[in-house]
């Protein structure tokens, strides 16, 4: 019998790709009550033409709902209005996001945006509302608000609003979701758990045992218990830890229990006793009549998780029904190398040649990632291969590895070098991030080296010196589309009134508006 993360994915098997996971992920209808008064805003000035009455009106007060986009930027910038202390701007502000979460027929949409607006919440100091925002998803079944539910509560947490942190967390589901975009099942007892780590910072480790204990009766599956395991030892206590991995060894059936177990004990520094689980894991899968090519994938992802390439790497290439005669048959195109055109959303050697990049194994990530058959991961792999070669200073290598990388559009291309302008920013290389981010084609990854950049220069730099980096962000921030460009300027923009300078960030602020108000036009 499955347990019960493997039962939170869809295995696909019939449609090109072959053991392709893809998360089952819900979305959220958002019940708050408008309450705000909903006056048109006017533009401080005039560098952008100004919307006029009717279109403020249907902004503002009368929004359909169909426009997203438009929506999700006027949030934004609310949050800089807030922080300048123009309270009611940004309420307006926050209406569209509102009224289109309530009004818009994609559910996709609703989620996002709900799950946007609770987190402005927080960092406006709304935490009442953000916590409305949250109790409104409690309806809704574990695959639409689990997600959402653990990324506000996470953030309640970071903002040290520990009770309010763990009411959201008793809206999620005891049952497990699972997403490609988290690393671990989110249910009620690891988002827990989650919350119980910033106890421990905050130095009430008898509290993050508390929550913890809370969390583990809660826990619904072997990899639950696992995530709970660590937890304890983040928290100082590692005895604690390896008695419930040892229970929870004893007990596991599945090759999936055994390996997320594996990997819990690596984390704590047990490798031989996790390499001894994936051993079992292997050994239990050999003698099914059938063997599951999913759950070899995940015994090879796994040896790769605690440091064992070797045996990854074997155990990958037993896979029978990878890059099989029907995928190549099915395929949109074949390159001349013999790569199928598109991508897995799990490539098994794909995870395998980026964990071992990540542990400085270079030329045996390499290696590895010459066995990838699917055009898209393998981009991807040689793409977060030089991004590691650049964290250690490779330059030159990390250069050479991605500059004929082409697949859509060579997006994984940029990704690259905008990480690696990012790398430059974390060693206080600013001429040469900047050099790099103009390289860079793809406005969307421009608009996030940018901010990391400039995060990074405001925490660790003095205030002039990183007042001139966000200058030279500036210049760049100017030359990118309207979309982009109102991410960047209201970025900067608070970036700017926590460095104190509150005109500065007024400017940029109203020239975001401007292009936002008329960004459908």
């Amino acid at each position: 019998m499955a347990s019960q993360l493997e039962t939170k994915w869809l295995l696909l098997l019939d449609m090109k790709r072959k053991w392709v996971l893809m998360p089952i992920y819900g979305v959220i209808v958002l019940l708050i009550p408008i309450s705000f008064a909903c006056k048109p805003l006017t533009p401080d000035t005039n560098d952008d033409k100004q919307v006029n009455t009717l279109t403020n009106v249907a902004i503002y007060e009368q929004n359909n709902g169909r426009q997203p986009v438009q929506a999700k930027l006027f949030a934004k910038i609310a949050l800089g209005y807030e922080l300048i202390g123009q309270e009611h701007k940004a309420s307006k502000l926050l209406i569209p996001a509102i009224q289109t979460s309530e009004k818009n027929q994609s559910l996709y949409i609703k989620s996002g945006l709900l799950e946007e607006l609770g987190i402005i919440y927080i960092k406006m100091g709304e935490y009442d509302k953000a916590l409305q925002t949250a109790k409104s998803l409690q309806i809704y079944e574990s695959s639409e608000k689990n997600i959402p539910l653990k990324r506000i509560a996470v953030k309640m947490a970071e903002a040290v609003q520990y009770n309010k942190a763990l009411t959201i967390a008793s809206l999620v589901s005891v049952n497990g979701v699972s997403s490609s975009y988290e690393p671990i099942v989110v249910s009620r007892s690891t988002t827990e758990a989650n919350i119980a780590i910033f106890y421990a910072r905050a130095g009430q480790k008898q509290k993050a045992a508390q929550v913890l204990a809370q969390a583990f009766e809660k826990a619904d599956s072997k990899a639950e218990k696992a995530f709970i395991a660590v937890s304890y030892a983040q928290v100082g206590q590692k005895a604690k830890a390896l008695q419930i991995l040892s229970d929870a060894s004893q007990n596991a059936l599945t090759t999936h229990d055994k390996t997320a177990i594996a990997v819990s004990y690596a984390q704590l520094g047990e490798k031989a006793i996790a390499e001894k689980l994936l051993a079992e894991a292997f050994e239990q899968l050999n003698q099914q009549k059938k063997r599951d090519d999913y759950s070899l994938a995940n015994i090879a992802i796994s040896y790769a998780s605690i440091g064992k390439f070797g045996q990854a790497f074997a155990t990958a290439k037993l896979i029978k029904n990878y890059a099989s005669p029907e995928d190549y048959k099915n395929a949109l195109y074949v390159t001349p190398d013999g790569l199928i055109s598109g991508a897995m959303s799990t490539d098994v050697f794909a995870e395998i040649a980026k964990k071992s990049a990540a542990e400085g194994k270079f030329e045996q990530a390499l290696e590895i990632a010459k066995y990838i058959k699917w055009t898209g991961n393998k981009a991807e792999a040689i793409s977060k291969i030089a991004v590691e070669y650049a964290k250690v200073g490779k330059y030159e290598q990390a250069f050479n590895i991605i500059k004929d990388l082409t697949e859509n559009g060579g997006i994984h291309r940029d990704e690259a070098l905008s990480k690696i302008a990012v790398q430059h920013g974390i060693k206080r290389q600013y001429k040469e991030a900047f050099q790099l981010i103009q390289k860079v084609r793809s406005e969307n990854y421009k608009t996030e080296a940018l901010s990391r950049i400039v995060e990074q220069a405001r925490l660790k730099e003095p205030a002039n010196v990183a007042i001139q980096v966000l200058s030279q962000a500036m210049e760049t921030a100017q030359t990118l589309n309207r979309h982009e460009k109102v991410d960047a300027l209201t970025m900067l923009a608070i970036n700017y009134i926590k460095l104190g300078q509150k005109d500065k960030a007024e400017t940029l602020l109203a020239q975001s508006l401007r292009i936002a108000e008329n960004i459908n036009q």
